[in-house]
């Protein structure tokens, strides 16, 4: 089972430390995250309270839908050049059919953007914003207001740094066979 997203966002440094309590000892994906779960109960009572029925609901559900549709094709093309190495003409050839027939919906449900569909849209940026205040290293406190920021402006979890050669290892194995091969220092 997938890691939630959320979770991830939160390892990236893209948004706030949040409460994650691991419900299952044996399945990594089992989580609960009260504030998450806190946030959409009240978005849901939002929505119903402010569409009232679910065909109001439909513009937002066309344009949340043909939009990650889109976004999907976008990061597809993206990992097949920069993870796959594909060239970009080869990647762009595979892609390009299916962001034309996504675009050509995504512009259709365009058009229902003041019947509705502008919730998405505010949501999405809404969450845009909370990710690239975090990314720059702000959080939710400014340098003006005396907080110590945690990592140097520019610093990025992608940064080859050497590690120590400390290590945890995590098992089921209550005696492994050779613990002090795991020990010994490497000579340099």
């Amino acid at each position: 089972m997938p890691i939630p997203l959320t979770r991830q966002a939160i390892q990236l440094g893209l948004l706030p430390r949040l409460e994650i309590r691991h419900t299952s000892e044996t399945q990594v994906g089992q989580i609960y995250m009260p504030r998450v779960n806190g946030l959409l109960l009240l978005g849901v009572l939002l929505l119903v309270a402010l569409f009232r029925s679910s065909s109001a609901l439909a513009s937002a559900y066309g344009i949340a839908v043909t939009g990650t549709m889109v976004v999907t094709a976008m990061m597809a093309f993206i990992v097949m050049w920069k993870s796959w190495k594909w060239s970009p003409w080869a990647a762009a050839a595979l892609i390009a059919p299916f962001l034309l027939i996504d675009l050509t919906f995504l512009g259709a449900n365009m058009l229902k953007v003041l019947e509705g569909g502008y919730m998405p849209l505010a949501l999405g940026g809404l969450v845009m914003l909370v990710m690239l205040h975090m990314r720059r290293g702000g959080g939710f406190f400014s340098a003006s207001k005396g907080a110590q920021q945690t990592c140097p402006a520019g610093a990025s979890m992608f940064e080859k740094k050497p590690l120590p050669r400390r290590h945890v290892y995590i098992t089921s194995i209550t005696k492994p066979p050779s613990a002090t091969a795991y020990s010994r220092p490497r000579a340099p």
